[in-house]
């Protein structure tokens, strides 16, 4: 109570455990007041994901590599505790992976090293694997894959325009000027 029986504040906690996505109820008040109908308040809870990955998958042109490539992954922990990655790998010879902490217990980057030649193998299960510190997700898993032979097409995506990129016009007016 604000003011008595004029003004009121109502607070609204989301109190753990949260799934994944959105919840949503409503809140409905009555008032002693008998010309004022019920007070409907609709509240959202939108949970992140404890861990997110971006990109969620690795995927590497189409192989074998004619150079070596390096590769980042950012790993970002929403949730509340303390959090610790380590032992990052890649079920692969020849991959070298460094980990960095970004920010303590909330962001890391991976970089990934692929050497001259790499392939992942047809049908072959690849994947980036880091442990955490966290017993719910003990260890993190970034599958690998490698783009179809003959590049964009293969992938069933549309192949870039021919010709020139398109011309930007010039501006008619000095940048930052009405």
């Amino acid at each position: 109570t604000i003011r008595p029986g004029k003004e009121f504040q109502l607070i609204i906690r989301a109190v753990p455990p949260f799934g994944q996505g959105n919840q949503q109820g409503t809140i409905t008040l009555k008032t002693s007041a008998t010309n004022v109908p019920p007070i409907s308040v609709i509240a959202i809870a939108i949970a992140q994901a404890r861990w997110v990955m971006a990109p969620p998958q690795i995927l590497l042109p189409a192989g074998p590599l004619t150079n070596a490539i390096p590769y980042s992954v950012s790993i970002r922990h929403n949730g509340g505790d303390s959090m610790i990655l380590s032992d990052p790998s890649v079920n692969a010879d020849g991959v070298v992976v460094d980990l960095k902490t970004v920010v303590p217990d909330r962001q890391f980057a991976l970089t990934l090293h692929f050497p001259e030649g790499f392939e992942v193998p047809a049908g072959g299960q690849m994947n980036l694997t880091v442990k955490t510190s966290d017993p719910k997700d003990p260890v993190i898993r970034v599958p690998i894959r490698q783009g179809a032979p003959g590049g964009q097409q293969a992938a069933g995506l549309r192949p870039p325009r021919p010709g020139p990129a398109p011309l930007t016009p010039p501006l008619s007016r000095p940048i930052g000027k009405p």
